[in-house]
């Protein structure tokens, strides 16, 4: 396997373990009796390990796309070129410092506020993938594009839900 090959895997896992983390808080408002299910309770017991996870595929993906490519770091040009990967690993990498009992405990109401962070991360993606895989599409871009979508799907009719409940 090339390390071409390995960062779409990658990728593609960080998605994956992202989706995962996601699930329990969204079904929690649009599907609650799914969560009743024995893999979704397992899920939700790890769903912090598991964003953690996405973080570190993530930035695999990165570090990959950095040494097949090349990409010199000091050019401004660079940070252009590759700021929705920048972004999202910047994100990921708060949350994945963050997700532990000592910052709960110690950021409170913070927390919550600083973890909503993750929901940003769906619409980022969309125009992450778009925008890299736009001249290169694999069988796995459609795919992504319809995991974020359902993502997005799934926190819409949260929010609508949380509107219309209050």
């Amino acid at each position: 396997m090339n390390i071409q090959t390995a960062s779409s895997i990658f990728a593609f896992l960080s998605l994956i373990m992202y989706s995962l983390s996601l699930l329990p808080g969204l079904l929690h408002f649009t599907n609650p009796e799914l969560l009743k299910n024995n893999i979704f309770k397992i899920i939700s017991k790890h769903r912090r390990n598991i964003g953690i996870l996405a973080f570190v595929f993530g930035l695999m993906h990165g570090i990959s796309i950095a040494l097949t490519r090349n990409i010199d770091f000091s050019q401004p040009s660079t940070y252009l070129k590759y700021s929705q990967g920048i972004l999202l690993l910047g994100i990921f990498l708060v949350l994945s410092l963050t997700s532990n009992n000592w910052s709960i405990h110690h950021l409170k109401q913070n927390w919550k506020k600083l973890h909503r962070l993750t929901y940003l991360v769906m619409f980022i993606l969309v125009w992450h993938i778009i925008d890299k895989m736009s001249d290169n599409w694999s069988f796995i871009t459609p795919l992504a594009l319809g995991i974020c979508l359902i993502l997005i799907s799934l926190f819409t009719e949260r929010k609508l839900i949380e509107k219309f409940r209050d």
